[in-house]
């Protein structure tokens, strides 16, 4: 009673071409076994819902509109497992599809529009599949899924909902491929509780908040995606990560976020492997209160800030990355945050390449810091310092600048050039750095008007001294060796300007 049309039982046929209007439940109700198929029909106003596929029907729903009905527009539960192709589910009440118990179905270019609630929503141990589909101004979100259920997404467009075009929940875990998320009023995507996200080869763009906001205990990874703030900046981040949230990023691009590319905080982590993290308005990546960080391979550049800041009690550790051409510091590090870093580059920023202060602690080594216009590394009230086996060459302000405060540092068998600049002060030590705790030897050092305190006048004496001339061709070994000592997955090029510069290359490509 109440439904305008059931089909029960193993009942079959074909209903086309019909109207279903103002039924007191359900317009149009599947259970049993039936395998029937609707098409063309026009279901609206019910009062509880349109379609609704329950028990181990097999239904067929195409070419459908589904309409102002009260509740939900399409229920799927139980076992069931229809197949829903080329629908039109809008203006509904409630939401538009929902799914849940142990449920599946396929649902193929459905334009799922305009619900007062989620476009879609998956429950309990729902397994679905959503291909081609269009999630378009829905009021509670565009897809949301909670309880166990897991489900498969690909190239549907989920754009203008409120709150998040793609929320997930406790226990859920979804896959993502070849999406596209963009415009939502509130977040592209947020995964809350315990939740399991993958996003492959998306598009996450001009979303009104973050791109992607972790946080609980969720684990996500993004795979060969674009996040982008769009052309207005939009987006305010590109990955916000929250509480102990993890995350898994690699071969994907980030740029144009007001706010940074990868902000992370408390005790989150995340490991990005081979991906371009670029032009930002304030740094590419932050990390803030317990949060680490493994980062292999990675371009960071054109950050307005900085490429990569550290703060608070903050951990990273850099292998092979490129660190180039931001508007202010390359990579800063501040309060008791620690860097370990190796076979990066450090080149073209418009301050210091590198700059350490308060407690921050680095060691580095492998490293080549060129071409800034700042200091290459700026040392100041940094925590015992260690930097091994170095290239600096060509930083406006010289090569190592360590500044009052600074205790125990340790630098040793560098090669630290001014060069092509031949009048530049290549080490630079203020009076207050307490060198006595710590060691400067075995490097070579371009000669030349060293700014050195009179205590501390025979500091370079443990040291090679070479001129420009010699420093020039000693370069091209020194940059040789460190690619041949990169790990083969963060290797680079050498190779040289018209002009006869050397250069050290990105990361190569060996995929």
């Amino acid at each position: 009673g109440g439904f305008g049309l059931a089909v029960v039982d193993a009942a079959g046929g074909t209903f086309a071409d019909n109207s279903v209007h103002e039924s007191a439940k359900c317009g149009v109700v599947c259970s049993g076994t039936t395998s029937a198929t609707f098409e063309r029909n026009v279901v609206a106003d019910g009062g509880q819902g349109g379609f609704w596929t329950q028990d181990s029907s097999r239904c067929v729903l195409r070419n459908n509109r589904v309409y102002n009905n009260l509740k939900t527009a399409m229920q799927v539960s139980d076992e069931s497992d229809p197949l829903v192709v080329d629908n039109t589910i809008t203006d509904g009440k409630g939401g538009g599809i929902v799914v849940h118990h142990r449920a599946r179905g396929n649902f193929y270019k459905n334009t799922i529009s305009n619900n007062s609630q989620a476009g879609i929503g998956l429950m309990d141990d729902a397994g679905p599949t959503f291909a081609g589909n269009s999630i378009i101004g829905n009021r509670s979100g565009g897809i949301v899924m909670a309880g166990r259920s897991r489900a498969v997404f690909t190239g549907n467009v989920i754009s203008g909902c409120n709150f998040a075009g793609v929320g997930l929940k406790e226990s859920s875990a979804p896959l993502f491929d070849a999406n596209v998320i963009r415009d939502n009023i509130g977040y592209g995507v947020l995964v809350q509780g315990s939740a399991t996200g993958c996003f492959q080869n998306c598009l996450i763009e001009s979303n009104s908040k973050s791109g992607v906001c972790s946080t609980g205990t969720t684990q996500t990874r993004i795979d060969g995606c674009t996040l982008s703030g769009g052309p207005q900046l939009a987006q305010k981040t590109g990955v916000l990560l929250h509480d102990d949230a993890r995350v898994a990023l690699t071969r994907s691009l980030l740029h144009a976020h007001k706010g940074g590319n990868v902000v992370m905080r408390d005790r989150s982590s995340a490991t990005m492997t081979r991906n371009t993290i670029a032009e930002t308005e304030g740094a590419g990546i932050v990390l803030q209160g317990r949060s680490t960080a493994e980062l292999y391979g990675n371009v960071m550049r054109a950050g307005k800030v900085s490429n990569l800041v550290m703060l608070d009690r903050s951990s990273v550790t850099a292998i092979g990355n490129s660190v180039i051409d931001s508007r202010g510091v390359g990579v800063l590090g501040m309060d008791s945050s620690r860097a370990i870093l190796a076979h990066n580059t450090v080149t073209g920023n418009a301050g210091a390449g590198l700059h350490f202060t308060g407690g921050a602690a680095v060691d580095m080594v492998l490293c080549c810091v060129s071409r800034n216009s700042g200091q290459g590394l700026h040392l100041e009230r940094s925590c015992r310092p260690a930097v091994h086996s170095c290239v600096f060459f060509g930083n406006a302000e010289g090569a190592i600048h360590m500044d009052d405060g600074l205790q125990g540092a340790l630098v040793i068998g560098n090669l630290l050039l001014c060069w092509p600049r031949e009048d530049a002060a290549c080490v630079v030590l203020s009076r207050g750095v307490r060198v006595a705790e710590g060691k400067m030897c075995d490097n070579v050092v371009q000669s030349g008007p060293h700014e050195l305190p009179d205590k501390v006048e025979g500091l370079l004496d443990s040291n090679s001294s070479c001129s420009a001339a010699e420093g020039r061709a000693l370069l091209g070994t020194a940059l040789d060796a460190l690619c041949s000592a990169c790990p083969p997955l963060h290797r680079r090029a050498v190779f040289a300007h018209p002009s006869g510069e050397l250069s050290i290359g990105v990361p190569v490509d060996l995929s």
